[in-house]
């Protein structure tokens, strides 16, 4: 009776943990950093593009003039847009992402109508595998 309460039990903590595990980052990723500069109206360029398995961290956005827009395709599956990235003169410091890829990454960021006068600085913060 003992020994099956216990291994009940280690099997419920194998499944629960089993995809925080997955999850988690083994910490032998290759850090990076990677990073585009915005200037000129309906301009549009790619922080980071590249295949291989990986995770992006963080991303952060400074010197915005005008809101831009960010685009995030994963594994070559739907571009996810995420507008109105910043308010005027804004710092977006760093935003947690946690994006894990298995094939391939690309995040883009897109100006709009607008000049970003000195030049919107976007970085990704990326650990590839």
């Amino acid at each position: 009776m003992r020994m099956t309460l216990i291994t009940i039990l280690a099997l419920a903590m194998v499944v629960t943990l089993a995809p925080v595990a997955q999850a988690a980052d083994d910490g032998n990723t290759q850090l990076k950093l990677s990073s585009t500069t915005l200037f000129y109206p309906n301009d549009a360029d790619d922080a980071v593009n590249t295949t291989g398995t990986g995770n992006v961290k963080a991303i952060r956005c400074n010197n915005i003039v005008a809101p831009i827009t960010m685009q995030i395709t994963v594994n070559g599956g739907t571009t996810q847009s995420f507008g109105n990235l910043g308010d005027s003169g804004a710092d977006t410091l760093w935003i947690p992402m946690n994006l894990r890829f298995t094939s391939s990454i690309r995040v883009r960021f897109l100006n709009g109508n607008y000049y970003q006068t000195g030049g919107c600085v976007c970085t990704v913060s990326l650990g590839l595998d």
